[in-house]
């Protein structure tokens, strides 16, 4: 992290950018109710925790087109996906979104949305679901067979 400090002061963009580290609580809370845009330009990821927290504060998402970010951004309506290794047209879809808070709001508000697939009851719900269908698929022939 020491360098993209160094790179943020070289470029005199160190005090439009925070990169805090660690953050947990009501610490993290407090930066995503102040964020405008996540930025994630990894070459491997599965499911990141921040990505979900992200989308699910309204916050849209610039990912790499990697690993678990494929199938949680829909490219355009929650976030944008670019190519690994492609700072030009990652840089344009951040510039866009900063520039844009009518855009940014649909996008969060479409990321909010999508996230409610994870929520607690949803999951909850599914894996309820999914005992049951397999007690009925298991318990069927033994049934049978009595």
């Amino acid at each position: 992290m020491d360098a993209a400090i160094e790179l943020a002061r070289r470029l005199g963009i160190e005090s439009s950018v925070e990169m805090p580290g660690w953050v947990v609580g009501s610490e993290k809370e407090a930066l995503l109710r102040r964020a405008w845009v996540f930025a994630l330009p990894s070459h491997a990821e599965a499911l990141p925790m921040s990505v979900l927290e992200c989308m699910a504060a309204g916050i849209p998402v610039v990912a790499s087109r990697v690993g678990g970010l494929t199938s949680t951004i829909a490219d355009g309506r929650t976030g944008y996906l670019i190519a690994w290794r492609c700072p030009g047209p990652f840089a344009e879809r951040l510039d866009q979104l900063l520039g844009n808070p009518a855009l940014r709001d649909a996008l969060g508000a479409n990321a909010t949305r999508a996230m409610q697939a994870y929520s607690w009851q949803a999951v909850a719900a599914a894996l309820r679901d999914q005992y049951a269908a397999l007690i009925v698929e298991h318990a069927a022939p033994s049934a049978a067979a009595g």
